[in-house]
């Protein structure tokens, strides 16, 4: 079965701030890390009480990549990636734009987003429900659906950003100490065995122009 690793831009954008709807509907992060190879958080949305008062709220994002150049003819696909935390957060794989080296601008670089509304119905999801993030060391294997296959046979970069769902995706404002976050292994890790990688089927040679 082939298989194909993510990109070394992959990485995570990361938000602070101390309104929930600023932070999360900005567009751009306060910080990114495209050259980690483990990072905690690198998904979901957290909400801590602020020294004095208040709540600040911290939302990651983890964006990946992969070189689907020349292939058209695939028919299914699994995405698998490796958990760095013991966390287990509620999560959504969806459609991103395109980008080079990850930066903060790339914080809402995701394809239908719309500031002050639910990512259901807006973004294009790329597994068909909400997946939970296995522990600490485990992978998680994501059954890639229709419309994900189609942007692998259409496109020669197959981009992939994953949030959370709880609050992130969902656009619910999380009260202090609410937590949904998780950490995953990003390809800058030495060797592939550990990396973002996806495993599909095609139906025959492809040949994509």
């Amino acid at each position: 079965m082939p298989t194909v690793f993510a990109n070394t831009s992959d990485g995570l954008v990361k938000n602070t701030g101390t309104a929930f709807s600023t932070v999360r509907d900005a567009t751009a992060g306060t910080s990114a890390n495209n050259v980690g190879s483990t990072v905690f958080p690198s998904v979901g949305v957290s909400a801590v009480s602020a020294r004095g008062g208040g709540t600040t709220f911290n939302i990651s994002r983890a964006f990946f990549e992969f070189d689907f150049t020349g292939v058209s003819n695939v028919v299914s696909a699994t995405l698998k990636i490796k958990q760095s935390s013991g966390d287990e957060p509620s999560i959504r794989l969806v459609k991103g734009g395109g980008f080079g080296t990850l930066d903060t601008s790339d914080y809402d670089n995701i394809t239908g987003f719309s500031a002050g509304n639910t990512m259901a119905g807006n973004v294009t999801d790329f597994i068909d429900a909400p997946a939970t993030l296995l522990g600490l060391n485990q992978v998680t294997s994501f059954t890639l659906n229709s419309a994900a296959i189609a942007d692998m046979n259409a496109n020669d970069k197959f981009t992939v950003v994953m949030v959370g769902n709880t609050f992130d995706y969902l656009n619910v404002t999380p009260t202090a100490g609410d937590s949904n976050i998780g950490g995953v292994t990003f390809a800058d890790t030495p060797g592939t065995s550990n990396d973002p990688q996806i495993e599909y089927t095609e139906t025959a040679a492809s040949a994509r122009s």
